[in-house]
C-alpha cells in the first residue's frame, strides 16, 4: 500500500513523463524529483532502470526513497570494486543505481548497453558536450527507449549551458550542432585573438529558448514551503599584525613567515591562499602550513554552544576540517546517522552532500566555516536541509573574517555569478581596493 499522496505538481511532472520519452524534469532543488521518478518506474512497469547520479545519492539516495515510501522496488547500487561491480549486474533488480564517476568507464567498458532506460539524476553533471561523459551517454542514447534528465539547475551559469542537457534529450529543438544554437539565439560577447569566448543572448532570446524546448523539458513553479530559511552572516574581524601578512600577501603574491613561504603565481592560485589566510591556516609551499589566527574556530565554539538542532559544518580545505573535528560533539559526515540524529554536529565537504541527499530529517542549521565561490554548489548545498519534509526553520551561518576575499565571495553569491571569471574579478577587486 503507498503512503503517501503526490501534490498537484508532482502530478503534472508525472503525467509529463510519462507522455514522453525523453525529458527533462527541470524542478528546484527539494521539490520531490526522485519520488517523481519512482513513480514513472512504477506506472510504466518495465524494468531495468539505470540511475546514474552523484556518488551519495547512487549509493544512499534512491535505495532509501523506495523504502521510505513503500515502492517494493528492488535497488542495486553499482559500487565497490570493478569485479564487484559487474558481479551485481548479474543480479535481479529494477534499478540499478551508478555513480557518475564511474559512469564513463562502466559504458566504454560494454557493462551498460542492455540498458533502455535511464534516469540521469542530476544531469547538470552531463552538460558540457566536450566532456567524455557527455559523448558517452550521446552514443548510449541511441539505444535508449526512455530518458529522464533530473536537475535544479539547468543553466546556473546562464541560458548558454542548456544546449548540452537539450541535446541529449532532442537533437532538433536547439539545433543539431552548436554553431546552429549559437547563431538561432546569440551575438558574440567577448573576442580574444580572433576566437569568440562569451556569447550573449540576443533580445527576446531566452524565452524563445524556454517555448523550443517545452515538447522535451518540464518547469514548474513550486508552491512555497511552510518553513523558512534565514541566512546570518557572523563576522570575525583580523588583528592588525594579521591583517598585515593578508594584505603582504595579497600586494606582493608572496608572504615569508618564519622558515616557510606562502607563494600565489596567479590570481586564481592567489584567491585560494587569501580564503585559506581569512580561514586561519594557510598551506605553505614545502606541504607545511602557517597558523595565521583562530578567530573563526572560536566563532563556530559559539555558535554550536547556543545551537538548538543538530547542526552541518561545511569547510573548505582539509586543514580546516582537522580543526573542526577537534571540537566537542563533531564527528565526520556520516548519511545514514546524520538522518538518524546520531550526529549533533556533522562536518562536511560541501561537495559531498552537494547533490541530491535528502538531509532534512537530520537537523535544522547549516554553518559555513569557509564560503565557495560556486552558485551551484552553495545553492544545492542549502536545498539539502531546505527542503520537503523539513519540519523546522532553517539557518543558515556564513563565518566571514571581515574586509577579506571572504566578503567578496559572498558579493559574487548574492549576485548569482558563478564562474572562474566571478572568482577572478573578486581577487582582483580585492588587490585594488586600496
Amino acid at each position: 500500500m503507498l503512503n503517501f499522496t503526490l501534490s498537484e505538481y508532482q502530478v503534472q511532472a508525472l503525467r509529463f513523463a510519462l507522455d514522453n520519452r525523453y525529458v527533462g524534469l527541470f524542478l528546484p532543488m527539494g521539490s520531490g524529483k526522485t519520488l517523481i521518478s519512482l513513480c514513472v518506474i512504477k506506472e510504466l512497469g518495465v524494468y531495468p532502470w539505470l540511475v546514474v547520479a552523484p556518488p551519495s545519492v547512487a549509493k544512499f539516495t534512491w535505495k532509501d526513497e523506495v523504502a521510505k515510501f513503500n515502492l517494493g522496488l528492488r535497488v542495486i547500487s553499482l559500487d565497490g570494486t570493478p569485479a564487484q561491480r559487474r558481479k551485481k549486474l548479474r543480479f535481479d533488480a529494477d534499478i540499478y543505481t551508478l555513480s557518475v564517476d564511474l559512469f564513463k568507464d562502466m559504458y566504454k567498458g560494454g557493462y551498460l548497453k542492455s540498458f533502455r532506460y535511464v534516469i540521469l539524476d542530476e544531469a547538470s553533471m552531463f552538460r558540457s558536450p566536450s566532456s567524455k561523459r557527455h559523448k558517452a551517454m550521446r552514443q548510449m542514447r541511441k539505444n535508449l527507449e526512455r530518458l529522464i534528465e533530473l536537475t535544479g539547475t539547468p543553466c546556473p551559469n546562464g541560458i548558454y549551458s542548456i544546449w548540452g542537457l537539450v541535446r541529449l534529450l532532442d537533437s532538433v529543438v536547439l539545433g543539431k550542432y552548436i554553431k546552429d544554437f549559437q547563431q538561432e539565439y546569440f551575438r558574440p560577447g567577448k573576442i580574444i585573438n580572433n576566437v569568440v569566448v562569451e556569447w550573449k543572448p540576443k533580445e527576446g532570446a531566452e524565452d524563445k529558448i524556454y517555448e523550443a524546448i517545452k515538447p522535451v523539458c518540464l518547469s514548474i513553479p513550486v508552491p512555497n514551503l511552510d518553513i523558512t530559511c534565514q541566512l546570518i552572516d557572523i563576522y570575525v574581524d583580523m588583528s592588525q599584525a594579521e591583517r598585515k601578512l593578508y594584505n603582504q600577501l595579497k600586494k606582493d603574491y608572496i608572504l615569508s613567515v618564519g622558515t616557510l613561504d606562502i607563494t600565489a603565481p596567479t590570481a586564481a592560485v592567489l584567491a585560494m591562499k587569501l580564503q585559506q589566510m581569512a580561514n586561519g591556516i594557510v598551506y605553505a609551499e614545502d606541504g607545511g602550513s602557517v597558523f595565521i589566527h583562530s578567530l573563526k574556530l572560536e566563532a563556530l565554539k559559539d555558535l554550536l554552544l547556543q545551537a538548538d538542532d543538530n547542526a552541518i559544518v561545511l569547510y573548505s580545505f582539509i586543514h580546516d576540517k582537522g580543526s573542526i573535528l577537534k571540537l566537542k560533539d563533531t564527528k565526520e559526515f556520516e548519511y545514514s546517522k546524520w538522518n538518524s540524529r546520531e550526529q549533533k554536529v556533522s562536518v562536511a565537504h560541501p561537495q559531498s552532500m552537494g547533490y541530491g541527499l535528502n538531509l532534512q530529517s537530520g537537523g535544522s542549521i547549516m554553518i559555513w566555516y569557509g564560503i565557495t565561490w560556486n552558485l551551484e554548489l552553495y545553492d544545492q548545498a542549502i536545498k539539502r536541509l531546505f527542503r520537503r519534509g523539513q519540519t523546522k526553520d532553517v539557518r543558515i551561518y556564513r563565518i566571514l573574517t571581515r574586509n577579506t576575499i571572504d566578503s567578496r565571495m559572498a558579493k559574487a553569491l548574492k549576485g548569482k555569478e558563478s564562474s572562474q571569471q566571478a572568482l577572478i574579478s573578486a581577487v582582483m577587486e580585492e588587490i585594488y581596493e586600496d
